[in-house]
């Protein structure tokens, strides 16, 4: 296609500028431009915050982050027809999967974090759920959608890319709520923990209304994105998922702050707890002789406790 107008058979599925600024078209300019300057700004705290760029928090937030400026640029370039349209495609072909797989991948990260090696029967299905959405969501859609711009004739291309886009947000949608509904239970039963180790109330009732609410948050956007989906403004969606995906990635450094916050508190009364024990089994050696499978059982839970807590302060030290 030349840069001289968009598909025809894409009308009545999508709609391109027509040279006049109108609520679509400067909503899609604002929406862009805040995407591009949080995937930038995102970019640079990443690199800044980290001292050892590794592990599956860091890249996930890497390539989630880098991700959407291809997604972004492609919306410009395909609704502007700023070059060709096979050009968009492409990047978005490489920028739509970066930022949502992406996005799922930070998350599962740090439900693997606030979880711990021993919730390994929970994290592998996630693991496996999110391979497969990514498999399959991606692919088709991508397929679909370059039948629907260059096939001739695509009116059933385009038909299918109408259907496949409300089949994929959905899919994506319920990912993530899965994944941050976990991440919820799991964060409550970490925040009980420290209530009573800690006997801070009120720290502890502050800090679970401010994780509860940024992760409310994420979830409203998300269900927000859906319903504007199911509303058949697509460009509005596009436009829109570009920003809100930058501002949950924004979102996570206030969530990875609060966590280490909880673990410092966690890590302390761990240390605190198990400190006791050592001390009591020293003075009844008897009791631990007798009794072997008790004690190394009562230990065990607080080695795996610490080691949970020292691997979520890890991430804001690494």
């Amino acid at each position: 296609m030349s840069v001289d107008g968009p598909p025809a058979q894409l009308h009545g599925t999508t709609t391109f500028f027509d040279g006049q600024y109108g609520a679509v078209s400067v909503t899609l300019t604002i929406c862009c431009a805040l995407a591009l300057f949080n995937a930038i700004e995102l970019l640079f705290l990443i690199f800044t915050t980290f001292k050892r760029y590794s592990g599956l928090y860091f890249w996930s937030l890497v390539v989630a982050s880098a991700g959407i400026l291809p997604y972004v640029i492609s919306i410009l370039c395909e609704y502007f027809t700023l070059t060709n349209q096979l050009a968009g495609e492409v990047l978005s072909t490489f920028g739509w999967p970066m930022m949502v797989t992406g996005q799922s991948l930070v998350l599962y990260s740090r439900l693997g974090v606030v979880l711990g090696p021993e919730h390994h029967r929970i994290l592998r299905p996630v693991k496996w759920m999110i391979i497969i959405d990514g498999i399959v969501f991606h692919i088709s859609t991508q397929v679909v959608m370059f039948g629907a711009y260059n096939a001739h004739p695509a009116r059933e291309w385009a038909l299918a890319y109408k259907y496949i886009e409300k089949i994929q947000m959905t899919g994506f949608t319920v990912q993530e709520l899965i994944i941050s509904g976990l991440y919820v239970w799991r964060t409550l039963d970490i925040l009980k923990t420290v209530d009573d180790a800690s006997g801070r109330s009120r720290r502890r009732r502050r800090t679970m209304m401010e994780l509860f609410s940024i992760n409310a948050v994420i979830i409203i956007l998300d269900i927000a994105l859906l319903v504007v989906e199911y509303q058949n403004r697509h460009v509005i969606e596009q436009s829109l998922k570009g920003f809100v995906y930058s501002f949950k990635l924004k979102l996570e450094f206030a969530v990875l702050r609060k966590l280490v916050d909880i673990s410092g508190q966690r890590s302390r009364a761990s240390q605190s707890t198990f400190a006791t024990i050592s001390e009591a089994t020293m003075e009844r050696t008897d009791s631990v002789m007798s009794s072997p499978k008790k004690v190394w059982g009562s230990l065990s839970r607080k080695d795996s406790a610490q080691k949970d807590c020292d691997d979520i302060v890890h991430l804001e030290k690494v």
